[in-house]
């Protein structure tokens, strides 16, 4: 299982409420549910400990590497995008922030990859230009160097990422 998430604000009252999640998400991590009920769980236990003006934006996905599937639900984040042979696609998930409204229930995509795909995952900050250097790239195939290519080709793209959506980007290397 992945998560990957945001706290709402800054400073000390951001980082502690995302600890608290975090160490919520490593209690329900066990239970071996999926990544929709694992939001809406994550999302109870918040709002019986519901702190003023806080909240959390987390894409929780369920890696299945014998079907090339990845699971995605969303509570409030940017949703991933999927490059396939130098496209770029984003698939339709979303939901509430977890914290906020009681009572959520939570939907699932399923994305199945193929061999040579990268899936991005990145949040608001991310969408701001600045120089950017990842210090981890994941590869499910032996393509890792040209998926870092694709990478590093990116991130002068993402200021206006809705005139690209579906079009294949101008700087990815696509041999």
């Amino acid at each position: 299982l992945v998560a990957f998430g945001d706290s709402s604000g800054k400073g000390a009252a951001a980082a502690l409420y995302g600890a608290l999640v975090s160490g919520m998400l490593r209690s329900l991590g066990t239970d071996k549910i999926g990544p929709a009920d694992m939001l809406k769980e994550l999302n109870e236990v918040l709002m019986e400990r519901k702190v003023a003006a806080q909240y959390v934006t987390l894409l929780s996905i369920l890696w299945n590497a014998s079907r090339r599937e990845m699971t995605i639900a969303n509570a409030g984040a940017i949703p991933p995008l999927l490059i396939r042979r130098g496209k770029i696609s984003q698939p339709l998930v979303a939901g509430v922030p977890l914290g906020l409204l009681a009572e959520r229930d939570y939907d699932e995509t399923v994305l199945h990859l193929e061999v040579g795909d990268v899936v991005v995952l990145y949040s608001d900050g991310f969408q701001d230009p600045k120089p950017f250097t990842p210090t981890i790239v994941v590869g499910i195939d032996a393509q890792a160097d040209k998926k870092w290519k694709c990478i590093q080709a990116m991130p002068s793209q993402f200021g206006d990422k809705d005139s690209w959506q579906g079009r294949t980007l101008p700087n990815v290397p696509q041999d």
